[in-house]
């Protein structure tokens, strides 16, 4: 659906002179990934909503996405799936966030942070079997990737510092960091299989 809509778009802006007809396929790939975004913050801000955390969703995208774009990550096939795998997962790191909160202790979120950037070092970068990387992609998003996870563990670090009123921010910024090193594993799980 997301597809034909882009593609809609993007014939509409071609009829009208906007872009030119030879561009459409361009165009309508970056309408895709931006409606495909769209969607998925959408679903992201919801479950923070209903999980009564309103605010969770900046914190973890705030890292998530750096870390996902440099390092790369699972792909699913379809919009849909996508949509649904990343919900449901970032529920799944949502849950003990929100029900578990007295074990989200400084040193638990250092941990996961360290776990984190230990993965980034190990598996980092996974390509998407339809954008493969040649070498210096590959080393640029290697050291990208390196370099986004050592500042989200300074950072991270930081939750020592933090009065209680500002430990839930790091929390949440620390599921991001575990959000994506997830992705990391499953991608790398998926090219093996």
């Amino acid at each position: 659906m997301i597809h034909k809509k882009a593609l809609q778009l993007s014939g509409a802006l071609a009829g009208r002179g906007i872009i030119n007809p030879e561009d459409i396929a361009v165009y309508s790939y970056g309408f895709e990934l931006m409606m495909s975004t769209a969607v998925n913050i959408f679903f992201v801000i919801l479950i923070s909503v209903l999980f009564s955390v309103p605010w969770a969703w900046i914190f973890f995208l705030l890292v998530f996405i750096p870390l996902r774009v440099t390092a790369g990550g699972y792909h699913a096939g379809t919009h849909l799936g996508c949509c649904a795998v990343f919900s449901v997962a970032y529920a799944v790191l949502l849950f003990p966030a929100v029900f578990l909160t007295v074990y989200m202790t400084p040193l638990v979120l250092l941990c996961l942070s360290a776990l984190s950037l230990l993965t980034v070092l190990l598996l980092s970068p996974v390509p998407a079997s339809s954008k493969p990387l040649d070498e210096a992609q590959r080393a640029r998003n290697r050291k990208r990737s390196l370099l986004i996870g050592a500042a989200a563990l300074v950072i991270t670090a930081a939750s020592f510092l933090a009065g209680p009123g500002l430990q839930w921010m790091f929390v949440f910024f620390a599921l991001g960091q575990t959000g994506a090193a997830i992705s990391l594993i499953a991608a790398k799980l998926a090219h093996k299989a």
